[in-house]
């Protein structure tokens, strides 16, 4: 499981509330979804009643989520109450993780490729990661083409801070696993790396999402060519968490067996850190230590002592 999809899945259990109310009798998924859509009330009954249901589809027979899956899809459509989308697209992440999975899934690649462009920004969020689940070399064709729209519609919206990292916006860790999905299954195609490029060259692109950005693709193993410069350039970011990241990424990249493109070019960048006397100084221990290949490295650094960032 991807650390977003991990975290994800985290979020979307608590939001459907404590277990410790259950009623003793679950429903299954086609007919909690149905009475939830002719009299939706939101409260705390009905949360716990989800997370039942939630559980019993995650561990029930494949046989009962195939008979299942099309009354949750139908559910998720847009147009559909958005409370009950949420469940909808909740139960598909529950299958979504099991083991049989991605087998359950892979006749409805159309339908959870659809929802990588929904309008609802929670929606899109949670099938991100039901793709991350779903996807593979046989189904690419469906989630491949959505994926690349979805990469241009992306924005970076969050607010930038001069003495701290940015205030987190799920916007921007959207942006970098779409950007990682997308070179993974669909590199081979010019147009699909031009659309990453075109995100990462951004001049709105705030630090928060280079932060996401670098923290996603740096252990991808070898991007493609036109990509690696896009996250070079970070290491002369003005931001000092940017900077950060980008020499966490460089040691995150790296392995004793083998290193990736990435981590070879970015070694003289992070030598520069090391070597500038005029760089924060636990910046430039930072980068020592990453050169050094030392585990366990503290990114926590205070943006008060930072100094303007050597030049590539």
């Amino acid at each position: 499981m991807s650390r977003s999809a991990a975290s994800l899945l985290i979020l979307c259990l608590f939001s459907l509330g404590s277990a410790t109310c259950l009623p003793a009798q679950e429903l299954s998924a086609d007919k909690f979804l149905d009475r939830v859509s002719a009299h939706p009330v939101g409260d705390q009954a009905e949360r716990d009643q989800c997370l039942r249901t939630y559980l019993a589809l995650n561990a029930g027979p494949a046989s009962e989520v195939e008979r299942v899956l099309p009354s949750i899809l139908e559910h998720v459509r847009s147009g559909n109450e958005t409370r009950v989308r949420g469940y909808a697209v909740t139960f598909l992440l529950g299958i979504a993780i099991r083991p049989d999975g991605r087998s359950l899934l892979s006749s409805h690649s159309a339908d959870i490729a659809s929802l990588l462009l929904d309008a609802d920004p929670q929606i899109q969020h949670v099938a991100i990661a039901i793709t991350d689940f779903a996807m593979d070399g046989r189904n690419r064709a469906a989630f491949v083409p959505a994926l690349a729209k979805a990469m241009q519609r992306v924005s970076p919206r969050q607010a930038a801070s001069s003495s701290g990292p940015a205030h987190y916006d799920p916007a921007n860790d959207d942006a970098a696993n779409i950007a990682g999905l997308l070179l993974r299954f669909g590199s081979g195609d010019p147009a699909n790396v031009a659309e990453v490029h075109a995100y990462l060259t951004r001049s709105d692109l705030t630090p928060g999402a280079k932060i996401s950005a670098l923290n996603g693709l740096d252990g991808m193993g070898d991007l493609p060519e036109a990509i690696v410069p896009d996250l070079l350039r970070f290491y002369a970011d003005p931001n000092l968490h940017v900077r950060v990241q980008a020499i966490m990424a460089f040691a995150n990249s790296g392995s004793k067996v083998s290193t990736t493109n990435f981590h070879n070019q970015a070694k003289k960048y992070v030598e520069q850190i090391a070597a500038d006397e005029n760089e924060n100084p636990k910046l430039r221990q930072l980068a020592k230590d990453a050169l050094a290949g030392r585990t366990g490295l503290n990114p926590n650094i205070d943006a008060r002592f930072a100094a303007t960032p050597p030049k590539p």
